[in-house]
């Protein structure tokens, strides 16, 4: 044997479950809550602290995208001489600004979904 080696394990004896009748019961936790809530740009239904049922509001609000969105619009817009007011129209849509999810009980941010993370 290899003086440099570790030790040996040694053998943990574990309390063995007693069946009683030939069956052997095993109990599990219920988890509650455990699933993660994914937003998108469509109301989310999420149960509350008082375990009441809630349908989220959607708030639009100017993001990362509609940025990147108004910068390529005033790019395009120098090279083939856009009108400079279409740099606002980003701005306008709701496909390029972020999401806000709010609860309509006490108006605090449940989630938001980022059109860019």
């Amino acid at each position: 044997m290899d003086p440099n080696a570790p030790p040996p394990y040694q053998a943990v004896e574990h309390p063995q479950v007693k069946a009683t009748d030939g069956v052997t019961i095993i109990q599990t936790q219920p988890t509650y809550g455990s699933f993660p809530i994914v937003f998108a740009d469509v109301p989310v239904t999420f149960t509350d602290a008082q375990g009441k049922q809630v349908q989220t509001q959607l708030e639009y609000r100017i993001g990362g995208m509609t940025w990147i969105v108004v910068m390529i619009v005033l790019i395009l817009g120098m090279m083939f001489l856009f009108p400079l007011l279409c740099i606002c129209i980003p701005c306008c849509m709701k496909s390029t600004r972020d999401v806000y999810h709010i609860n309509p009980n006490d108006g605090s941010i449940v989630g938001i979904y980022r059109r860019m993370s």
